[in-house]
């Protein structure tokens, strides 16, 4: 973005005004600190007690409600512009006088437009989120308002699940979600909040590779949701349901079912979702062995890519297109390509994705004869899932794979053994994405 922003670029992009482009552009602008759109944002020098103050307004009218978001935003829009990465060091009572509704809303839409492009910074508006949930002060005079505050801390809570798992923290995913729950069934239990807790219960189940709990959760989302009359949101479980279908190692299933989830969506409401369940249509394809139509996909998508696609779709774009080289016999332009999505998914801070394009990278360098080079590679992948928590199986096949390499006993099917181990485990290759929304 070669620009600065406008005073409302924040609250535009908060109330889901703003293009995905747009909205790509505010966030990736905001997060680099800039110094003059901190000034034009916030044009004179306030107090905190004055942001405070209105914060802490009560909710007795609209206008009031207004002036909350908007200081929301306004507080907001300074903590990211100013570089402020500590809101769980503030004194507690700060954090009281700062808390509110609005605040909370603003903190989860800006975790979730992060959710494409900068995981980690997605965790953290998640997690000032949870926090902020907490200390929104009960009015006692309002009925059920006590009741309406679990469910925000619910929603917060789930929220922060996802985001974990977005980012490849399943174990922090899991206990978020039990809180999630947890204040769920001491709120209103409206249906349409736990179908979003069943929704992301899903997707955490397909990262473990609990299928049938996925599909269980899946359904239970979709029957709420058509009951509530949102087809949109029912689309979206097909959609889920046929990704999970191919992690589970039925391409044709989920081929079918992704072409049933796009019929019930409304393409204007998620545009993103529609390139997501593309994707998965190409990489499938690819699954299949059908390359020339893969081929012709690959085609389309890199052209809605261009206009929906953020960094980390981008990534794995690139990663399919490796894939079909391989798959075409042309091993070199795959090797550069795995190289750079290894690289690129390291950056990011996406470990098992870059190790799904490590081990792909190594299979490439077996078929080309360059033992050493994998060794290497193996040897680097072993070294790092040490370091980390992963489940035995992954760690169990990289061991195999490298004791085999030391002994010049390795084989193509060795290394597939070893990525397939790791896709079931994490759920998390190049190929099927995520329903992020």
């Amino acid at each position: 973005m070669s620009e600065h922003l406008t005073s409302t670029s924040v609250a535009d992009l908060l109330e889901g005004r703003l293009s995905l482009r747009e909205a790509r552009s505010v966030v990736a602008h905001l997060l680099q600190g800039c110094e003059a759109c901190a000034a034009a944002l916030v044009p004179e020098p306030v107090a905190e007690d004055e942001y405070d103050g209105v914060i802490d307004l009560s909710f007795a009218t609209a206008r009031v409600r207004a002036r909350e978001w908007s200081a929301a935003v306004r507080w907001l829009t300074f903590y990211i512009v100013g570089g402020r990465r500590c809101f769980s060091d503030f004194p507690r009572r700060k954090k009281r006088r700062l808390a509110s509704w609005s605040l909370c809303e603003a903190l989860l839409r800006l975790s979730f437009a992060l959710r494409m492009d900068h995981p980690e910074e997605m965790v953290h508006f998640a997690e000032m989120a949870v926090e902020v949930a907490s200390l929104v002060p009960w009015r006692p005079s309002e009925p059920r308002h006590l009741d309406q505050l679990r469910d925000l801390e619910a929603r917060a809570w789930g929220e922060l699940a996802n985001a974990y798992r977005v980012a490849d923290e399943l174990a922090l995913a899991k206990a978020a979600l039990e809180q999630a729950y947890e204040r769920y069934h001491v709120g209103t239990r409206t249906p349409l909040l736990l179908a979003r807790l069943h929704d992301i219960s899903a997707s955490l189940f397909a990262n473990q590779r609990r299928f049938a709990d996925a599909y269980r959760s899946l359904e239970k989302s979709r029957a709420l949701l058509l009951t509530a009359g949102d087809w949109h949101g029912a689309g979206r479980t097909l959609i889920k349901k046929g990704l999970y279908s191919a992690y589970n190692g039925h391409p044709a299933e989920g081929i079918q079912l992704l072409t049933e989830g796009l019929n019930e969506l409304d393409l204007d409401r998620d545009p993103d979702l529609v390139y997501r369940s593309l994707h998965n249509v190409v990489f499938l394809t690819l699954e299949t062995g059908d390359l020339e139509k893969a081929r012709e996909y690959l085609g389309l998508l890199r052209r809605l890519a261009e206009v929906r696609a953020g960094r980390l779709d981008r990534l794995k774009l690139r990663w399919l297109e490796g894939r079909l080289a391989a798959g075409l016999g042309d091993l070199e332009a795959a090797a550069r390509v795995f190289a750079q999505a290894k690289r690129a998914f390291e950056r990011a801070g996406l470990f098992y994705h870059a190790a799904g394009a490590g081990l792909d990278l190594a299979a490439v360098w077996f078929r080309q004869g360059r033992t050493a080079l994998v060794k290497g590679l193996v040897g680097e992948l072993v070294a790092a899932f040490s370091r980390v928590q992963v489940e035995r199986e992954a760690i169990g096949a990289l061991l195999v794979l490298d004791k085999a390499l030391a002994q010049d006993r390795a084989t193509l099917e060795l290394i597939e053994q070893a990525s397939a181990a790791l896709e079931r485990l994490t759920g998390k290759r190049g190929g099927p994405q995520q329903a992020r929304a």
